[in-house]
C-alpha cells in the first residue's frame, strides 16, 4: 500500500478495491467476516475494511410492527365466514329472522310509538337483508320460496304463542293468521325471487369472466377432454322436441311478445266487457276483480316472455313490445285519449314490463346454463359437440396475420466470459432497451426477451424489415454508447409471417416464433433473412436465395441491410 508522500495518508489501489467489493457482493453475510484477514488478502486498510463490512452486513432485525392490514384481513374473514354461514344454513337463518320480527314485534308493544316504531323498524330491516343475501348467496328460486315461507311462518307462529297467553285469543284470530301466513308468503317469494335470480346471474357473469381469462393451455385441455368424453359417450339419435312451440317462440321472440300483448289486451278487454264497466262507471267490486285478473295475468305472461328471450336485454325490448300491443287495444276502450297524461300513463307501464320481462330475461339465461351443465353432464353428445365449437372459436378470437422478428446476438457467450456479472447485466440490460426503442419506433411491440434476443411482432412486412435494418445499422452506435464490455455487440435476424390465432402474446408456442427463429440462425452476423413469406409481401426489395430449406421454407438473404 503506497502513501502519499505530502500528506502522509496510505493511496488506495482502486482495482483491489474494486475486487474487495466484487468478493464483499458474492458472499452471504459479510458481518461474519474477519476484517483483519481481509486488510492483508486485499492490502486495504483494516478500516476501511472495517466500515465497508458494517455497511454490507446484515442488517440488525427491526422490532416486528403491528400488521397495518391485520384488522382489514379479520374482517374479511368474518365476512367469508358469515357468508358461508348463511349459504350452508338458509332455512335456519330464515326461521331465526321472523323469530326476531315476531320478538320485536312483541317487545315494541311495551314500548312508547317512537322507540317501538324504530325497534321494529330496524329489526324488519335487518330480516329482509339476511333474507336477501341467502338468497343472493344461494341463486336459486326454490329457496326462495322456501325462505320466505319458513321466515313468514316463524314470524306468525310465535306471534299466535304471544297471543295465545293474552284474553283476546280465538280461533277466527289463527284462520286469519294463517291466511295473512300464505299470502306474505307469497309476496316476500316474489321479492325473494328476484335476489336469487340476480344472484345466479352473478355467479353466471363471474364463471363467464373467469372463462375468458383462462389461458390457451386451460381451453385446449378443456377441449381435449371434451374431444375425449364425445368418443366414449354412448351414441344418441337427435330428437325433435315435444315442444316445438317453444323452440319456435324463442326464436320469434318479438313476433310472440307483440302476439302475447295483443291476446291479453283482447282478453282484459273482453273482461271488461263481461264484468260491466261502461264509461263512467266503476264499482268498486268490478275495479277489484279487474284489478286481481290483471295482476295474474301480467305475473304469468310478462315474465313468461322474458324468460324465453334467455336475455337481459331481449327481455327489455319483449317487455316494451308487449306493452305496445296491449297499449293498442287498451285504447279501444279507454275512450278519447287525453294528452299528456294517456302518454304518462302508458310510459310507466311499458318501462314496468320491460323491467320484469328483463328478470324473466335473466331467469332464462340463468335456465339455459343449468340447462348446459345438465347435458353436458349427462354426456350429451349434441351439447358436447356445440361446447367444442365454442371452445374454438373462443381460441380463434383476433385471429389475424403477424410479423415476427427473431434477433439474437451472436457468440453471446463468448461475449460474456470473463466479464464482470455487474457489467454484463447493464450491457444486455442497455441491449434490450436499445432493442425496445427501435421496435416501438417502427409501429411494432415486444413480445418476449430472452437473456441473449428478443422477440417482436409487426402489422406488416416493411415496418419488421425497416426495423430489422435500423438495429444493424445502429447497432455500432450502441457498442459506442451502452455496451460496457470487451467485445461488440453483432446481431443476427430472421423474419417470419403467418396466422396466429388469438393474441401472440397468449399463444406462446406458435409455429411462427419457431420458424423465425430457426431461420435466423442461417443469417450471418450483422444480416437480415427472412422466408418466402416474407419475400411476397416485399416485391421491391432484393433477396438472395439461400440453398437450404428451413422447416420447408424458402430462406431469403436481404442483400441491402444498410439502405
Amino acid at each position: 500500500m503506497a502513501q502519499d508522500g505530502a500528506t502522509g495518508s496510505p493511496v488506495l489501489d482502486a482495482e483491489k478495491m474494486l475486487e474487495f467489493a466484487s468478493y464483499v457482493r458474492d458472499i452471504r453475510d459479510a458481518a461474519a467476516e474477519d476484517p483483519k484477514e481481509l486488510s492483508i488478502r486485499f492490502g486495504l486498510p483494516e478500516s476501511l475494511v472495517r466500515e465497508s463490512l458494517k455497511v454490507a452486513g446484515t442488517k440488525k432485525d427491526r422490532p416486528e410492527r403491528p400488521d397495518r392490514n391485520g384488522f382489514l384481513i379479520a374482517i374479511s374473514r368474518f365476512c367469508k365466514g358469515c357468508a358461508r354461514a348463511l349459504r350452508n344454513r338458509p332455512v335456519v337463518v330464515s326461521a331465526l329472522a321472523g323469530l326476531c320480527v315476531a320478538t320485536a314485534s312483541e317487545i315494541a308493544k311495551r314500548m312508547d310509538q317512537f322507540a317501538g316504531n324504530i325497534t321494529l323498524g330496524v329489526t324488519l330491516v335487518i330480516a329482509f337483508a339476511l333474507l336477501v343475501s341467502v338468497n343472493l348467496l344461494i341463486g336459486q328460486a326454490r329457496y326462495a320460496i322456501l325462505t320466505a315461507f319458513v321466515s313468514v311462518l316463524g314470524w306468525m307462529s310465535l306471534s299466535i304463542v304471544f297471543q295465545a297467553t293474552g284474553p283476546r285469543f280465538g280461533l277466527g284470530q289463527v284462520i286469519a293468521m294463517i291466511a295473512v301466513t300464505l299470502f306474505l308468503s307469497g309476496l316476500l317469494a316474489m321479492f325473494l325471487a328476484m335476489a336469487a335470480i340476480l344472484g345466479a346471474f352473478i355467479r353466471i357473469r363471474r364463471e363467464t369472466s373467469e372463462e375468458e381469462r383462462q389461458d390457451r393451455l386451460q381451453l385446449l385441455q378443456r377441449i381435449f377432454d371434451l374431444q375425449e368424453k364425445l368418443t366414449t359417450a354412448p351414441t344418441s339419435i337427435v330428437s325433435q322436441s315435444k315442444w316445438q312451440w317453444v323452440e319456435s317462440a324463442r326464436e320469434k321472440w318479438a313476433i310472440f311478445s307483440a302476439c302475447a300483448g295483443l291476446g291479453v289486451g283482447f282478453i282484459l278487454l273482453l273482461e271488461r266487457i263481461a264484468i260491466g264497466l261502461p264509461m263512467g262507471e266503476q264499482s268498486p267490486q268490478s275495479l277489484a276483480a279487474f284489478g286481481i285478473a290483471n295482476f295474474l295475468l301480467m305475473a304469468i305472461v310478462v315474465p313468461m316472455i322474458g324468460f324465453l328471450t334467455r336475455s337481459i336485454a331481449n327481455g327489455f325490448l319483449a317487455g316494451l313490445i308487449f306493452a305496445t300491443a296491449k297499449g293498442a287495444l287498451d285504447l279501444i276502450h279507454s275512450g278519447p285519449i287525453t294528452f299528456p297524461d294517456t302518454l304518462i300513463d302508458f310510459g310507466i307501464n311499458a318501462l314496468f314490463f320491460a323491467l320484469v320481462a328483463s328478470i324473466g330475461g335473466v331467469a332464462g339465461t340463468i335456465e339455459e346454463r343449468a340447462q348446459r351443465n345438465r347435458q353436458l353432464a349427462a354426456a350429451d353428445q349434441t351439447t358436447i359437440l356445440s361446447e367444442i365449437i365454442r371452445l374454438q372459436k373462443l381460441l380463434q378470437t383476433g385471429s389475424a396475420e403477424i410479423f415476427v422478428m427473431f434477433i439474437d446476438v451472436v457468440k453471446s457467450t463468448k461475449l460474456k466470459a470473463q466479464e464482470d456479472p455487474l457489467k454484463v447485466e447493464a450491457s444486455f440490460r442497455a441491449f434490450h432497451d436499445f432493442v425496445g426503442r427501435t421496435v416501438r419506433h417502427y409501429a411494432g411491440s415486444i413480445h418476449s426477451i430472452s437473456g441473449d434476443g428478443a422477440v417482436a411482432k409487426f402489422n406488416n412486412a416493411s415496418d419488421a424489415l425497416e426495423a430489422s435494418r435500423a438495429l444493424q445499422r445502429e447497432i455500432q452506435g450502441f457498442n459506442q454508447v451502452g455496451n460496457r464490455l470487451e467485445q461488440p455487440f453483432r446481431v443476427r435476424i430472421g423474419l417470419h409471417c403467418g396466422q396466429v390465432h388469438g393474441e401472440l402474446d397468449q399463444v406462446v408456442f406458435t409455429n411462427v416464433v419457431d420458424v423465425a427463429a430457426h431461420i435466423e440462425k442461417y443469417a450471418p452476423p450483422g444480416g437480415i433473412v427472412v422466408t418466402g413469406q416474407i419475400k411476397e409481401h416485399l416485391p421491391d426489395e432484393r433477396f438472395a436465395q439461400l440453398d437450404e430449406r428451413v422447416d420447408s421454407h424458402p430462406v431469403f438473404i436481404v442483400l441491402d441491410v444498410s439502405s
